[in-house]
């Protein structure tokens, strides 16, 4: 794919695992194979291929920009099926704690420019990924290893027009407050018990537009200017 692409319109999808750092390093081998395994078989279901996505990993999580010929309902119909039963199947084969997982899916223009993927809306998955509606999705769902938000935008264009297998009414809005703006998304699945502002925690980053996460261990902070893996350190993201 280019290396050099100004403002191309992406589908992210964002991936994150609750409470890694807990886990001894048995653990966080479960962590990393359910990774991979949930992360590839969602791009191989939807027709992805993904040596035309823009995979960065960051320990217990990672950041796609996906296969931009996959449509977006199908990614999304096939995230709400997939996902769910790889997680299952995983937790079933694998001894230990379950592995539990945090998605988000956002639509938006970034830009490539080498081993860098930039903008403002890999900003805004972010600060969805590490609000407080979508990790309590999952504190108060024990029985449930998977919890997803969509932004506006993927609202808009998947979710709004009624596609087929994907339920209008199992998403309920959201509003998600950062240092800049308050954004808005949407969390699948029952209805929140109090529809109240989140607030999510400002990027610290050196730019607006750069993308930060933060490391498993919680040590070293990496920064997500990241294409095909390659990762630079720099300023802490949000927390777990």
């Amino acid at each position: 794919m280019h290396t050099d692409e100004a403002d191309a319109r992406r589908d992210l999808l964002l991936i994150d695992t609750e409470d890694s750092k807990s886990r001894n390093d048995k653990g966080l081998t479960a962590v990393s194979e359910a990774l991979d395994t949930v992360m590839y078989a969602l791009l191989d279901a939807a027709g992805a291929r993904p040596d035309h996505c823009v995979i960065a990993y960051r320990g217990d999580g990672a950041l796609v920009a996906v296969d931009p010929r996959v449509p977006l309902p199908v990614l999304l119909r096939t995230l709400l099926v997939t996902v769910p039963d790889e997680l299952d199947d995983h937790n079933r084969r694998t001894p230990g704690p379950p592995v539990r997982q945090r998605f988000v899916l956002h639509r938006g223009a970034v830009t490539f420019r080498k081993d860098d993927v930039l903008g403002f809306a890999v900003n805004d998955a972010f600060v969805l990924l590490g609000s407080d509606p979508l990790k309590r999705r999952l504190r108060e769902r024990p029985e449930d290893a998977f919890a997803l938000c969509v932004s506006q935008a993927v609202y808009d264009e998947a979710v709004r027009p009624d596609h087929k297998g994907i339920r209008r009414e199992r998403f309920h809005q959201i509003l998600v407050r950062s240092r800049d703006e308050t954004l808005l998304g949407w969390l699948y699945g029952e209805k929140p018990a109090a529809a109240v502002p989140s607030h999510a925690e400002p990027w610290r980053g050196t730019t607006a537009a750069t993308v930060t996460v933060r490391d498993i261990h919680g040590g070293d902070n990496i920064i997500g200017n990241v294409f095909h893996g390659a990762v630079h350190h720099g300023d802490a993201g949000p927390e777990d």
